[in-house]
């Protein structure tokens, strides 16, 4: 039975799998172009002047039972003297054959091509031949090969008679699939690819009709209904030729989640320097979201975090977190933290004092007995202000006056203090005489001789 060979021109990712990995060399393939004949898949050989042999070196791809031709593309220059064509089956053996071969000839009587018909089960053929080139004067083979023959599918000429048919390079894009075998295809279930896209990148070739493209079919398809969900699916194509032999392949497609979780919600936050904020705080105000995941199934994880050891020091800190879906695709987004000063200063110095109501203390005096130290701002002395003065206009009168004292750090927190000072009465009462009622000498002591 003759089989149907389905050819791939995916260029997506698309691994075959238990297939024999198709070397890559211009003879295992078909060629782009119409012209078969790789000038670098052949010799050349000058027998003599301006006569040049050419022979294949590596066996190459054809179809079998298929008319294919041996043109001269510059007839009134080139002809061909001697030729000979060589066929293989697929396991390399020569296959022998009688041809009728077909010969075309220009107005000089010279041999300007030949048409056969390759027998069947050919998979191969080698083809040696003479030509003669009365302007050539030697060296560049290769070139004039390229130029001036051509080796095609068919019996017309594949282009206006003169013109170049150059050796386009293989169809290594086109590769051939054997019958029982499988592949696999990834596709993204964010934008998962349709089947029928799948199968307008399937070819198919017959040994005997040839292309048989149009008669690929889904035969089977579990994949569909389920390309919106993880998950292996397999879809069968088949195809056939006129005789109704059937090749079918079968693609594993995959579908797959590539598409990492997203981390948005508040990404800038402010903290004071008084208290520190937990990971279960700032985690609270961070949204998860998935293409395909619900956020429940996101795990979160924190990278790195210069936060914590510094919350009590104003600045600004980075948190880098890390969300995993259930794909193992992961992405990270960092959280920025501005610590800002919230600890007021302290003013440092006796709350009471007491003074006599003879002597002369300024404010000023008690004031130089205080300090302010601020956490981030350190000694701020020189900023503590008085906010109310009743000591001063009473300095030398007896009893308890307040002084209210104030001082702000840079970030605008504010200490105040009440301070009281006693002025107390430290002088003895003075006696005075009545002289219009009593004399008193008071420069006589009778206690002193």
């Amino acid at each position: 039975m003759r089989k149907v060979f389905l050819v791939l021109s995916l260029v997506l990712c698309f691994i075959l799998i238990n297939i024999n990995k198709v070397h890559a060399n211009s003879y295992d393939y078909f060629p782009l172009g119409d012209n078969y004949i790789d000038p670098g898949n052949h010799s050349f050989e000058e027998i003599e002047p301006n006569l040049i042999q050419v022979e294949t070196i590596n066996p190459f791809v054809v179809k079998d039972t298929k008319v294919y031709s041996l043109f001269v593309s510059s007839p009134t220059v080139d002809y061909i003297l001697n030729y000979e064509f060589s066929f293989y089956d697929n396991e390399n053996k020569r296959i022998d054959a009688d041809l009728d071969y077909i010969e075309g000839y220009n107005s000089d009587g010279k041999i300007i091509k030949v048409t056969f018909t390759t027998p069947y089960n050919t998979k191969r053929i080698s083809i040696c031949f003479e030509f003669s080139n009365k302007f050539y004067m030697g060296g560049g083979y290769r070139e004039v090969i390229d130029q001036y023959f051509v080796f095609c599918e068919g019996s017309d000429y594949p282009g206006p008679i003169g013109s170049s048919i150059e050796y386009q390079g293989p169809m290594q894009d086109l590769e051939p699939v054997i019958e029982g075998s499988s592949g696999l295809y990834i596709t993204n279930v964010n934008d998962p690819v349709d089947v029928e896209e799948i199968k307008s990148a399937l070819k198919a070739y017959d040994e005997t009709d040839g292309d048989v493209t149009d008669s690929i079919i889904i035969y089977e398809d579990n994949y569909s209904e389920n390309k919106n969900v993880l998950g292996l699916y397999e879809v069968i194509f088949r195809a056939n030729d006129s005789r109704n032999n059937c090749t079918y392949f079968t693609v594993f497609i995959q579908v797959v989640d590539i598409d990492a979780p997203v981390i948005s919600g508040t990404l800038n936050l402010s903290a004071y320097n008084n208290q520190l904020l937990t990971q279960s705080e700032i985690i609270n105000n961070l949204v998860l979201t998935d293409n395909y995941d619900l956020s429940s199934l996101i795990t979160l994880e924190l990278v790195s975090d210069d936060y914590t050891a510094n919350y009590n020091i104003v600045g600004r800190y980075e948190l880098v977190f890390r969300a995993t879906d259930t794909s193992g695709n992961s992405s990270e987004e960092s959280v920025f933290i501005d610590v800002i000063d919230a600890i007021k200063p302290i003013i440092d110095g006796p709350m009471s004092h007491i003074k006599s109501n003879s002597l002369d203390v300024s404010l000023e005096e008690f004031i130089s007995l205080y300090t302010a130290i601020d956490e981030t701002d350190g000694d701020i002395t020189s900023k503590i202000k008085v906010i109310t003065d009743n000591y001063s206009i009473n300095q030398y009168n007896t009893g308890v006056w307040e002084v209210v004292l104030s001082v702000s750090d840079a970030a605008g927190n504010e200490e105040i203090i009440v301070i009281e000072i006693e002025v107390i009465d430290e002088i003895g009462p003075v006696f005075f005489i009545d002289k219009s009622k009593i004399i008193i000498d008071l420069n006589s002591n009778p206690l002193s001789t």
